[in-house]
Protein backbone atom coordinates (compact mmCIF):
# COMPACT_ATOMS: atom_id res chain seq x y z
CA UNK A 1 0.00 0.00 0.00
CA UNK A 2 1.77 3.14 -0.74
CA UNK A 3 2.05 6.57 1.57
CA UNK A 4 -0.91 8.31 -0.16
CA UNK A 5 -3.54 5.47 0.17
CA UNK A 6 -2.34 4.74 3.40
CA UNK A 7 -2.70 8.27 4.58
CA UNK A 8 -6.05 8.91 3.58
CA UNK A 9 -7.80 6.03 4.95
CA UNK A 10 -5.37 6.50 8.24
CA UNK A 11 -7.97 10.34 8.12
CA UNK A 12 -10.82 9.06 6.90
CA UNK A 13 -10.70 6.09 9.48
CA UNK A 14 -11.09 8.20 12.53
CA UNK A 15 -13.55 10.08 11.40
CA UNK A 16 -15.85 6.80 10.23
CA UNK A 17 -15.76 5.00 13.29
CA UNK A 18 -19.18 6.45 14.74
CA UNK A 19 -20.61 6.11 11.79
CA UNK A 20 -19.52 2.10 12.04
CA UNK A 21 -20.44 1.86 15.77
CA UNK A 22 -23.54 4.73 16.20
CA UNK A 23 -26.00 1.86 15.68
CA UNK A 24 -28.09 1.60 18.71
CA UNK A 25 -27.41 4.52 20.83
CA UNK A 26 -30.04 6.34 22.18
CA UNK A 27 -29.70 9.32 23.81
CA UNK A 28 -32.71 10.45 26.10
CA UNK A 29 -34.27 12.46 28.50
CA UNK A 30 -34.31 10.08 30.68
CA UNK A 31 -31.30 8.46 30.37
CA UNK A 32 -29.76 11.77 31.20
CA UNK A 33 -31.73 11.50 34.41
CA UNK A 34 -30.48 8.05 35.55
CA UNK A 35 -26.66 6.92 36.40
CA UNK A 36 -25.80 3.49 35.24
CA UNK A 37 -23.06 1.42 36.69
CA UNK A 38 -21.84 -2.23 35.92
CA UNK A 39 -20.43 -4.41 38.84
CA UNK A 40 -18.50 -7.91 39.10
CA UNK A 41 -19.48 -10.20 42.28
CA UNK A 42 -17.24 -12.53 43.78
CA UNK A 43 -17.77 -15.17 46.30
CA UNK A 44 -15.88 -17.89 47.48
CA UNK A 45 -12.41 -18.55 45.63
CA UNK A 46 -13.27 -15.67 43.46
CA UNK A 47 -16.24 -17.56 41.85
CA UNK A 48 -18.97 -15.54 40.15
CA UNK A 49 -22.16 -14.99 42.35
CA UNK A 50 -25.18 -15.82 40.38
CA UNK A 51 -27.89 -15.16 42.42
CA UNK A 52 -27.57 -10.96 43.54
CA UNK A 53 -31.19 -9.35 43.42
CA UNK A 54 -31.65 -5.39 44.02
CA UNK A 55 -32.83 -6.40 47.52
CA UNK A 56 -29.34 -7.66 48.18
CA UNK A 57 -27.42 -4.04 47.15
CA UNK A 58 -27.36 -0.22 48.07
CA UNK A 59 -26.07 2.68 46.16
CA UNK A 60 -24.59 5.70 47.20
CA UNK A 61 -23.76 8.75 45.58
CA UNK A 62 -21.83 11.03 47.07
CA UNK A 63 -22.51 9.57 50.11
CA UNK A 64 -25.84 9.72 49.72
CA UNK A 65 -27.87 6.49 49.49
CA UNK A 66 -29.90 6.68 45.98
CA UNK A 67 -32.84 4.76 44.80
CA UNK A 68 -32.45 1.71 43.04
CA UNK A 69 -34.50 1.90 39.23
CA UNK A 70 -33.32 -1.26 37.67
CA UNK A 71 -30.74 -4.33 38.06
CA UNK A 72 -29.91 -6.85 35.98
CA UNK A 73 -27.60 -9.86 35.23
CA UNK A 74 -25.67 -9.82 31.83
CA UNK A 75 -24.21 -13.80 30.82
CA UNK A 76 -22.13 -13.46 28.12
CA UNK A 77 -23.39 -15.72 25.33
CA UNK A 78 -26.92 -15.64 26.14
CA UNK A 79 -29.53 -13.68 23.88
CA UNK A 80 -30.60 -10.28 25.16
CA UNK A 81 -34.20 -8.43 24.25
CA UNK A 82 -33.82 -5.60 22.55
CA UNK A 83 -33.49 -2.68 24.54
CA UNK A 84 -32.03 -4.50 27.32
CA UNK A 85 -28.75 -4.59 28.73
CA UNK A 86 -25.61 -6.31 26.69
CA UNK A 87 -22.24 -6.96 27.00
CA UNK A 88 -19.75 -5.58 24.95
CA UNK A 89 -16.44 -5.88 23.99
CA UNK A 90 -13.94 -3.18 22.50
CA UNK A 91 -10.41 -4.45 22.06
CA UNK A 92 -8.07 -1.71 21.28
CA UNK A 93 -4.61 -2.93 19.24
CA UNK A 94 -2.15 -0.13 20.40
CA UNK A 95 0.44 0.05 17.74
CA UNK A 96 1.25 3.96 18.55
CA UNK A 97 2.44 3.52 21.99
CA UNK A 98 3.97 0.08 21.11
CA UNK A 99 6.73 -1.38 18.48
CA UNK A 100 6.20 -4.61 17.85
CA UNK A 101 9.10 -6.91 17.36
CA UNK A 102 8.62 -8.38 13.54
CA UNK A 103 9.62 -12.31 15.07
CA UNK A 104 8.23 -15.42 14.16
CA UNK A 105 7.31 -16.32 17.80
CA UNK A 106 5.36 -12.47 18.18
CA UNK A 107 3.26 -13.33 15.27
CA UNK A 108 2.20 -16.52 16.74
CA UNK A 109 1.45 -14.67 19.43
CA UNK A 110 -1.02 -12.34 17.43
CA UNK A 111 -2.70 -15.01 15.90
CA UNK A 112 -3.57 -16.40 19.66
CA UNK A 113 -4.66 -13.18 20.49
CA UNK A 114 -7.10 -12.90 17.52
CA UNK A 115 -8.18 -16.85 18.33
CA UNK A 116 -9.29 -15.60 21.91
CA UNK A 117 -10.94 -12.35 20.28
CA UNK A 118 -13.17 -14.97 17.80
CA UNK A 119 -14.49 -16.34 21.19
CA UNK A 120 -16.26 -12.72 22.47
CA UNK A 121 -19.35 -11.33 22.56
CA UNK A 122 -20.37 -7.96 20.40
CA UNK A 123 -16.37 -7.81 19.22
CA UNK A 124 -15.00 -4.46 18.29
CA UNK A 125 -11.51 -4.37 17.28
CA UNK A 126 -9.42 -1.49 16.86
CA UNK A 127 -5.99 -0.61 15.99
CA UNK A 128 -4.33 2.37 17.24
CA UNK A 129 -2.17 3.78 14.81
CA UNK A 130 -2.17 7.39 14.00
CA UNK A 131 -5.50 7.05 14.06
CA UNK A 132 -7.89 4.57 15.11
CA UNK A 133 -8.63 1.79 12.41
CA UNK A 134 -11.70 -0.71 12.51
CA UNK A 135 -10.84 -4.22 12.03
CA UNK A 136 -14.19 -5.74 13.25
CA UNK A 137 -17.16 -4.69 14.43
CA UNK A 138 -20.38 -6.14 14.55
CA UNK A 139 -21.99 -3.89 11.91
CA UNK A 140 -19.53 -5.72 8.67
CA UNK A 141 -19.89 -8.21 7.13
CA UNK A 142 -18.44 -11.56 7.06
CA UNK A 143 -15.30 -12.24 6.11
CA UNK A 144 -13.31 -9.97 8.75
CA UNK A 145 -10.18 -10.59 10.19
CA UNK A 146 -10.86 -12.33 13.64
CA UNK A 147 -13.89 -14.48 11.53
CA UNK A 148 -11.68 -15.67 8.75
CA UNK A 149 -8.96 -16.68 11.39
CA UNK A 150 -11.66 -18.83 13.17
CA UNK A 151 -12.84 -20.57 10.53
CA UNK A 152 -9.12 -21.01 8.88
CA UNK A 153 -8.69 -22.24 12.60
CA UNK A 154 -4.68 -22.45 14.16
CA UNK A 155 -2.23 -25.12 13.27
CA UNK A 156 1.40 -25.76 13.67
CA UNK A 157 1.99 -22.82 15.76
CA UNK A 158 3.89 -24.97 18.54
CA UNK A 159 6.79 -25.49 18.97
CA UNK A 160 10.20 -23.42 18.74
CA UNK A 161 9.53 -22.64 14.85
CA UNK A 162 6.03 -22.12 14.02
CA UNK A 163 4.62 -22.65 10.34
CA UNK A 164 3.34 -18.97 9.89
CA UNK A 165 3.11 -19.48 6.01
CA UNK A 166 -0.73 -20.19 5.77
CA UNK A 167 -0.93 -16.96 8.07
CA UNK A 168 0.51 -14.22 6.18
CA UNK A 169 -2.80 -12.78 5.05
CA UNK A 170 -3.32 -11.87 8.71
CA UNK A 171 -0.48 -9.16 8.45
CA UNK A 172 -1.23 -7.78 4.87
CA UNK A 173 -1.99 -5.05 3.69
CA UNK A 174 -5.65 -5.77 2.38
CA UNK A 175 -7.14 -7.21 5.68
CA UNK A 176 -5.01 -7.52 8.06
CA UNK A 177 -2.34 -5.95 10.81
CA UNK A 178 -0.64 -3.81 8.09
CA UNK A 179 0.51 -1.28 10.94
CA UNK A 180 1.32 -4.11 13.40
CA UNK A 181 5.10 -3.73 12.88
CA UNK A 182 5.23 -0.05 11.62
CA UNK A 183 6.10 2.52 14.32
CA UNK A 184 3.78 5.42 14.19
CA UNK A 185 7.06 7.76 14.07
CA UNK A 186 5.09 10.89 16.56
CA UNK A 187 6.49 12.52 19.42
CA UNK A 188 5.34 12.45 23.01
CA UNK A 189 3.08 15.01 23.29
CA UNK A 190 1.17 13.54 19.96
CA UNK A 191 1.11 10.00 21.75
CA UNK A 192 -0.82 11.41 25.06
CA UNK A 193 -3.10 13.72 22.00
CA UNK A 194 -3.99 10.73 20.12
CA UNK A 195 -4.45 8.44 22.59
CA UNK A 196 -6.57 10.88 24.77
CA UNK A 197 -8.81 11.18 21.54
CA UNK A 198 -9.32 7.18 21.07
CA UNK A 199 -10.56 6.92 23.73
CA UNK A 200 -13.23 9.74 24.27
CA UNK A 201 -14.05 8.71 20.24
CA UNK A 202 -14.42 5.00 21.90
CA UNK A 203 -16.48 6.20 24.61
CA UNK A 204 -18.64 8.90 23.53
CA UNK A 205 -20.02 5.59 21.29
CA UNK A 206 -20.90 3.61 23.73
CA UNK A 207 -22.25 6.16 26.30
CA UNK A 208 -25.71 5.45 25.76
CA UNK A 209 -25.54 2.04 25.28
CA UNK A 210 -27.12 0.24 27.91
CA UNK A 211 -24.70 -2.67 29.65
CA UNK A 212 -21.53 -3.63 30.43
CA UNK A 213 -18.47 -1.76 28.10
CA UNK A 214 -15.51 -3.58 28.27
CA UNK A 215 -12.52 -1.56 26.65
CA UNK A 216 -9.19 -4.39 26.80
CA UNK A 217 -6.07 -2.10 25.91
CA UNK A 218 -2.99 -4.18 24.68
CA UNK A 219 0.18 -1.50 25.07
CA UNK A 220 3.31 -1.15 26.13
CA UNK A 221 2.80 2.73 27.70
CA UNK A 222 -0.65 3.65 28.79
CA UNK A 223 0.19 7.05 28.50
CA UNK A 224 -3.11 8.31 29.70
CA UNK A 225 -4.31 8.22 33.61
CA UNK A 226 -7.72 9.77 33.71
CA UNK A 227 -10.39 7.58 34.08
CA UNK A 228 -12.95 10.54 32.31
CA UNK A 229 -11.56 9.70 29.00
CA UNK A 230 -12.83 6.23 29.50
CA UNK A 231 -16.61 7.46 30.96
CA UNK A 232 -18.83 4.45 30.99
CA UNK A 233 -15.97 1.83 30.36
CA UNK A 234 -14.31 -0.71 32.17
CA UNK A 235 -10.66 -0.60 31.16
CA UNK A 236 -8.40 -3.94 31.03
CA UNK A 237 -4.85 -2.67 30.31
CA UNK A 238 -2.32 -5.76 28.99
CA UNK A 239 0.77 -4.94 29.09
CA UNK A 240 2.78 -5.58 25.84
CA UNK A 241 6.07 -4.89 26.71
CA UNK A 242 7.47 -8.17 25.90
CA UNK A 243 6.04 -8.10 22.35
CA UNK A 244 8.10 -5.28 21.70
CA UNK A 245 11.23 -5.72 23.75
CA UNK A 246 11.41 -9.27 24.27
CA UNK A 247 11.97 -9.04 27.97
CA UNK A 248 9.70 -8.41 31.00
CA UNK A 249 9.76 -6.24 33.80
CA UNK A 250 9.13 -8.62 36.62
CA UNK A 251 8.68 -6.07 39.46
CA UNK A 252 5.62 -4.34 38.82
CA UNK A 253 6.68 -0.59 40.09
CA UNK A 254 10.18 -1.12 37.67
CA UNK A 255 8.13 0.31 34.84
CA UNK A 256 6.52 3.59 35.17
CA UNK A 257 3.66 2.83 32.55
CA UNK A 258 2.92 0.36 35.04
CA UNK A 259 1.45 2.69 37.52
CA UNK A 260 -1.17 4.44 34.71
CA UNK A 261 -2.22 0.82 33.77
CA UNK A 262 -3.01 0.06 37.30
CA UNK A 263 -4.94 3.67 38.13
CA UNK A 264 -6.83 3.45 34.76
CA UNK A 265 -7.68 -0.49 35.62
CA UNK A 266 -8.80 0.48 39.28
CA UNK A 267 -10.93 3.91 38.69
CA UNK A 268 -13.13 2.02 35.98
CA UNK A 269 -13.49 -1.32 37.47
CA UNK A 270 -11.07 -3.70 35.37
CA UNK A 271 -7.79 -5.35 36.12
CA UNK A 272 -4.77 -4.56 35.01
CA UNK A 273 -2.24 -7.32 33.55
CA UNK A 274 1.24 -6.43 33.80
CA UNK A 275 4.81 -8.20 33.22
CA UNK A 276 3.78 -11.31 31.20
CA UNK A 277 4.75 -12.48 28.07
CA UNK A 278 1.29 -14.55 27.45
CA UNK A 279 -0.89 -12.09 25.91
CA UNK A 280 -3.59 -14.03 23.99
CA UNK A 281 -4.09 -15.69 27.77
CA UNK A 282 -4.63 -12.08 29.09
CA UNK A 283 -6.97 -11.26 26.92
CA UNK A 284 -8.73 -14.74 27.28
CA UNK A 285 -8.88 -13.61 31.13
CA UNK A 286 -9.72 -10.44 30.63
CA UNK A 287 -12.84 -11.21 28.47
CA UNK A 288 -13.59 -14.31 31.35
CA UNK A 289 -13.44 -11.43 34.36
CA UNK A 290 -17.40 -10.19 32.86
CA UNK A 291 -19.17 -13.74 31.38
CA UNK A 292 -21.53 -12.75 34.39
CA UNK A 293 -21.91 -9.25 35.48
CA UNK A 294 -24.44 -7.20 37.07
CA UNK A 295 -25.74 -3.76 35.28
CA UNK A 296 -27.80 -1.43 38.06
CA UNK A 297 -29.58 1.95 37.10
CA UNK A 298 -30.08 4.23 39.77
CA UNK A 299 -31.90 7.67 40.15
CA UNK A 300 -30.04 11.34 42.22
CA UNK A 301 -32.75 14.07 42.55
CA UNK A 302 -29.21 16.02 43.16
CA UNK A 303 -27.22 15.44 40.63
CA UNK A 304 -25.66 18.86 38.81
CA UNK A 305 -24.30 18.43 35.36
CA UNK A 306 -21.12 20.25 36.86
CA UNK A 307 -18.59 18.42 35.19
CA UNK A 308 -17.08 16.87 38.25
CA UNK A 309 -17.04 13.63 38.88
CA UNK A 310 -18.70 12.25 41.27
CA UNK A 311 -18.41 8.86 44.07
CA UNK A 312 -20.63 6.14 43.59
CA UNK A 313 -20.25 3.35 46.13
CA UNK A 314 -22.22 -0.04 46.00
CA UNK A 315 -22.31 -2.27 49.38
CA UNK A 316 -23.96 -5.97 49.54
CA UNK A 317 -25.61 -6.98 52.79
CA UNK A 318 -24.47 -10.79 51.97
CA UNK A 319 -21.49 -11.56 53.52
CA UNK A 320 -18.39 -13.08 51.99
CA UNK A 321 -19.45 -11.25 48.28
CA UNK A 322 -16.83 -8.69 46.74
CA UNK A 323 -17.78 -6.04 44.39
CA UNK A 324 -15.82 -4.71 41.62
CA UNK A 325 -16.73 -1.47 39.61
CA UNK A 326 -16.02 1.85 38.59
CA UNK A 327 -16.17 3.93 41.78
CA UNK A 328 -16.90 7.59 39.95
CA UNK A 329 -18.36 8.97 36.75
CA UNK A 330 -17.86 12.29 35.34
CA UNK A 331 -21.36 14.75 35.48
CA UNK A 332 -20.59 16.49 31.57
CA UNK A 333 -21.88 19.98 31.92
Amino acid sequence: MNGSISRTMLLRAGAALLAYLAAGQQATAQSQMTVEVSFVATGKANAPVQDLTANDITIKDDNKKQLIVSMEKVVAGAPVAPGKPRLYNVVLLDCMNTTFRDVPENRAEMLRVLNELSKADNLTFLVLWRKLHVLQDASMQPPTLVSKLASQGLQGLEGARPNLEPYNWVFSDQLGLFQLFTPAGINDQRLVEESVGAMRIISSTYLNRPGRKNLIWITQGLPITGEQTAAGMTVYPIDSRYLSTGALSIDENEAPEHSNMQAMAKATGGLAFLSRKDVANCVRDALNDSRTTYVVKYTTSDLKYDGKSHLTKIETSRPGIKLRYGAQYHAAQ
